[in-house]
Protein backbone atom coordinates (compact mmCIF):
# COMPACT_ATOMS: atom_id res chain seq x y z
CA UNK A 1 0.00 0.00 0.00
CA UNK A 2 1.07 3.86 -0.92
CA UNK A 3 1.84 5.40 2.35
CA UNK A 4 1.27 9.06 0.96
CA UNK A 5 -2.39 8.20 0.64
CA UNK A 6 -2.46 7.24 4.74
CA UNK A 7 -4.15 10.23 6.68
CA UNK A 8 -3.08 10.82 9.95
CA UNK A 9 -6.28 10.95 12.12
CA UNK A 10 -7.07 12.40 15.84
CA UNK A 11 -8.90 9.56 17.44
CA UNK A 12 -9.89 12.18 20.15
CA UNK A 13 -12.45 14.21 17.61
CA UNK A 14 -14.59 10.70 17.49
CA UNK A 15 -14.21 10.51 21.33
CA UNK A 16 -17.43 11.76 23.76
CA UNK A 17 -18.49 15.41 23.49
CA UNK A 18 -17.69 15.74 27.26
CA UNK A 19 -14.04 14.68 27.68
CA UNK A 20 -11.21 16.67 27.06
CA UNK A 21 -8.31 14.39 27.86
CA UNK A 22 -5.02 14.59 26.19
CA UNK A 23 -2.34 11.74 25.78
CA UNK A 24 -0.39 14.00 28.63
CA UNK A 25 -2.45 13.47 31.44
CA UNK A 26 -1.46 11.60 34.23
CA UNK A 27 -3.13 8.73 35.47
CA UNK A 28 -5.29 9.49 38.78
CA UNK A 29 -3.66 6.71 40.53
CA UNK A 30 -0.61 6.01 40.98
CA UNK A 31 1.45 2.85 42.67
CA UNK A 32 2.93 3.16 45.89
CA UNK A 33 6.17 3.58 46.19
CA UNK A 34 6.62 2.11 49.81
CA UNK A 35 4.90 -0.62 52.17
CA UNK A 36 3.49 2.96 54.07
CA UNK A 37 2.10 4.13 51.39
CA UNK A 38 -0.10 0.70 50.60
CA UNK A 39 -0.94 0.43 53.78
CA UNK A 40 -2.08 3.83 53.91
CA UNK A 41 -4.19 2.95 50.47
CA UNK A 42 -5.59 -0.05 51.96
CA UNK A 43 -6.97 1.44 55.37
CA UNK A 44 -8.28 4.47 53.52
CA UNK A 45 -10.02 1.55 51.11
CA UNK A 46 -10.88 -0.57 54.69
CA UNK A 47 -12.47 2.41 56.47
CA UNK A 48 -14.25 3.69 53.51
CA UNK A 49 -15.98 0.12 52.75
CA UNK A 50 -16.44 -0.59 57.06
CA UNK A 51 -18.49 3.26 56.77
CA UNK A 52 -20.32 2.29 53.82
CA UNK A 53 -21.54 -0.46 55.57
CA UNK A 54 -22.33 1.28 58.75
CA UNK A 55 -24.42 3.73 56.65
CA UNK A 56 -26.30 0.84 54.85
CA UNK A 57 -26.52 -1.08 58.92
CA UNK A 58 -28.27 2.36 60.57
CA UNK A 59 -30.14 2.41 57.48
CA UNK A 60 -31.54 -0.88 57.83
CA UNK A 61 -32.24 -0.65 61.42
CA UNK A 62 -33.63 2.93 61.13
CA UNK A 63 -36.36 1.82 58.73
CA UNK A 64 -36.92 -1.36 60.87
CA UNK A 65 -37.88 0.72 63.73
CA UNK A 66 -40.01 3.11 61.43
CA UNK A 67 -41.42 0.34 60.38
CA UNK A 68 -42.65 -0.82 63.68
CA UNK A 69 -43.60 2.24 65.47
CA UNK A 70 -45.55 2.45 62.16
CA UNK A 71 -47.04 -0.88 63.00
CA UNK A 72 -48.12 0.16 66.60
CA UNK A 73 -49.41 3.14 66.38
CA UNK A 74 -51.37 1.90 63.57
CA UNK A 75 -52.45 -1.32 66.37
CA UNK A 76 -53.18 1.86 68.71
CA UNK A 77 -55.66 3.20 66.69
CA UNK A 78 -57.63 -0.41 66.70
CA UNK A 79 -61.03 -1.22 68.73
CA UNK A 80 -60.93 -4.05 71.18
CA UNK A 81 -62.47 -6.50 68.66
CA UNK A 82 -60.13 -5.30 66.03
CA UNK A 83 -57.06 -5.96 68.26
CA UNK A 84 -58.00 -9.59 68.76
CA UNK A 85 -58.80 -10.24 65.27
CA UNK A 86 -55.46 -8.46 64.40
CA UNK A 87 -53.67 -10.72 66.81
CA UNK A 88 -55.10 -13.44 65.86
CA UNK A 89 -54.59 -13.17 62.11
CA UNK A 90 -50.82 -12.61 62.80
CA UNK A 91 -50.91 -15.88 64.97
CA UNK A 92 -52.21 -17.37 62.13
CA UNK A 93 -49.46 -16.60 60.06
CA UNK A 94 -47.11 -17.42 62.19
CA UNK A 95 -48.22 -20.78 62.62
CA UNK A 96 -48.72 -21.44 58.65
CA UNK A 97 -44.95 -20.07 58.72
CA UNK A 98 -44.22 -22.51 61.28
CA UNK A 99 -45.70 -25.69 59.58
CA UNK A 100 -44.68 -24.55 55.71
CA UNK A 101 -40.92 -24.98 57.39
CA UNK A 102 -41.70 -28.19 58.98
CA UNK A 103 -43.22 -29.67 55.67
CA UNK A 104 -40.50 -28.16 53.64
CA UNK A 105 -37.88 -30.19 56.65
CA UNK A 106 -40.43 -33.44 56.30
CA UNK A 107 -39.45 -33.08 52.48
CA UNK A 108 -35.93 -32.60 52.85
CA UNK A 109 -35.40 -36.06 54.82
CA UNK A 110 -37.73 -37.60 52.55
CA UNK A 111 -35.54 -36.40 49.54
CA UNK A 112 -32.62 -37.62 51.71
CA UNK A 113 -33.61 -40.75 52.03
CA UNK A 114 -34.51 -41.30 47.71
CA UNK A 115 -30.97 -40.28 47.66
CA UNK A 116 -29.23 -42.66 50.10
CA UNK A 117 -31.06 -45.40 48.47
CA UNK A 118 -29.77 -44.66 45.40
CA UNK A 119 -26.64 -44.00 45.95
CA UNK A 120 -26.57 -40.51 45.53
CA UNK A 121 -24.76 -37.90 47.40
CA UNK A 122 -27.06 -35.92 50.17
CA UNK A 123 -26.38 -32.27 49.72
CA UNK A 124 -28.48 -32.08 47.12
CA UNK A 125 -31.28 -32.66 48.92
CA UNK A 126 -31.76 -29.04 49.62
CA UNK A 127 -31.75 -28.37 46.23
CA UNK A 128 -34.75 -30.90 45.20
CA UNK A 129 -36.39 -29.90 47.80
CA UNK A 130 -37.16 -26.39 46.91
CA UNK A 131 -39.08 -28.05 43.98
CA UNK A 132 -42.17 -27.37 46.62
CA UNK A 133 -43.80 -30.87 46.57
CA UNK A 134 -42.51 -34.45 46.87
CA UNK A 135 -43.88 -35.92 43.77
CA UNK A 136 -41.70 -32.94 41.86
CA UNK A 137 -38.83 -33.78 44.13
CA UNK A 138 -38.44 -37.01 43.51
CA UNK A 139 -38.84 -36.63 39.57
CA UNK A 140 -35.93 -34.64 39.55
CA UNK A 141 -34.09 -37.46 41.75
CA UNK A 142 -34.73 -40.13 39.51
CA UNK A 143 -34.19 -37.49 36.39
CA UNK A 144 -30.80 -37.11 37.84
CA UNK A 145 -30.18 -40.40 38.98
CA UNK A 146 -31.01 -41.42 35.20
CA UNK A 147 -28.74 -38.88 33.47
CA UNK A 148 -25.88 -39.48 36.95
CA UNK A 149 -25.83 -43.81 35.73
CA UNK A 150 -25.85 -42.52 31.77
CA UNK A 151 -23.06 -40.71 32.36
CA UNK A 152 -20.99 -43.27 34.91
CA UNK A 153 -21.87 -45.77 32.15
CA UNK A 154 -20.29 -43.80 29.28
CA UNK A 155 -17.46 -43.11 31.49
CA UNK A 156 -16.86 -46.33 32.31
CA UNK A 157 -17.19 -47.92 28.56
CA UNK A 158 -14.84 -44.69 27.29
CA UNK A 159 -12.41 -46.28 29.95
CA UNK A 160 -12.60 -49.81 29.22
CA UNK A 161 -12.31 -49.30 25.40
CA UNK A 162 -9.31 -50.89 23.84
CA UNK A 163 -7.81 -49.71 20.49
CA UNK A 164 -6.46 -53.28 18.32
CA UNK A 165 -2.64 -53.34 18.21
CA UNK A 166 -0.68 -52.53 15.17
CA UNK A 167 1.22 -55.45 13.64
CA UNK A 168 4.68 -55.05 15.20
CA UNK A 169 3.56 -52.66 17.94
CA UNK A 170 3.37 -54.91 20.69
CA UNK A 171 6.62 -56.50 19.85
CA UNK A 172 5.30 -59.91 18.98
CA UNK A 173 4.63 -60.57 14.98
CA UNK A 174 1.73 -62.43 13.26
CA UNK A 175 3.06 -65.46 12.32
CA UNK A 176 3.59 -65.66 8.60
CA UNK A 177 2.29 -68.47 6.82
CA UNK A 178 3.79 -71.13 4.55
CA UNK A 179 3.93 -69.36 1.46
CA UNK A 180 5.18 -66.30 2.94
CA UNK A 181 8.07 -67.50 4.88
CA UNK A 182 9.26 -69.32 1.68
CA UNK A 183 8.95 -65.74 -0.17
CA UNK A 184 11.25 -64.23 2.64
CA UNK A 185 13.38 -67.27 2.82
CA UNK A 186 12.80 -67.47 6.46
CA UNK A 187 12.72 -70.86 8.89
CA UNK A 188 10.06 -70.27 11.12
CA UNK A 189 10.22 -71.97 14.65
CA UNK A 190 6.89 -72.53 16.28
CA UNK A 191 6.75 -71.01 20.06
CA UNK A 192 5.54 -73.81 21.80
Amino acid sequence: MNKQFLLKLNLQHFADEGTTETNNTEPKFKAPATQSELDSYVNKAVQTALKNQQAKHDANINSRVEEEIKKREDYSKLSESQKRDKDFEDQKAEFEKQVAEFRHSQLIVEVQKDLVSKGLPTELAETFALHGTAEDALKAVNTLEKVFNEAVNKAVKESARQTTPNVGATGAEKPLNLGARLAQGVSYKKPF
